[in-house]
């Protein structure tokens, strides 16, 4: 038997739009758990040394480095967990794009 291509490409919309959901739910959750325990070393790591060097204090980057950093993320990472990621989550998941940059910003402005 031959398939109307009509009839196939309306199944495949259908499957689609039943799958999307659980798709932008997994993009959604993937880039906020990026952006909130893996970017947030970066982050930290440039901050503290752009303001190291900003304050002429060069000599001690590699100290605060080794001896500020891992509290400074673990501290992020539960400002995280307790409430900045799942707010974030949402924002992703529920929000157009145009809308998702303002919403992060009032998130950050609130952290």
């Amino acid at each position: 038997p031959t398939h109307d291509g009509d009839t196939t490409n309306t199944e495949d919309n259908r499957t689609d739009n039943h799958s999307a959901p659980k798709r932008r739910f997994s993009a959604a959750l993937a880039h906020t758990l990026f952006d909130n325990f893996v970017m947030v070393i970066v982050y930290i790591t440039v901050l503290m040394v752009t303001t190291a060097l900003l304050e002429g204090r060069h000599a001690l980057i590699p100290h605060e480095l080794m001896h500020d950093l891992i509290p400074a993320v673990k501290v992020s990472w539960k400002v995280s967990i307790m409430g900045f990621a799942p707010l974030q989550l949402l924002s992703f998941h529920f929000l157009p794009i145009k809308l998702r940059v303002l919403a992060v910003n009032v998130l950050d402005v609130v952290w």
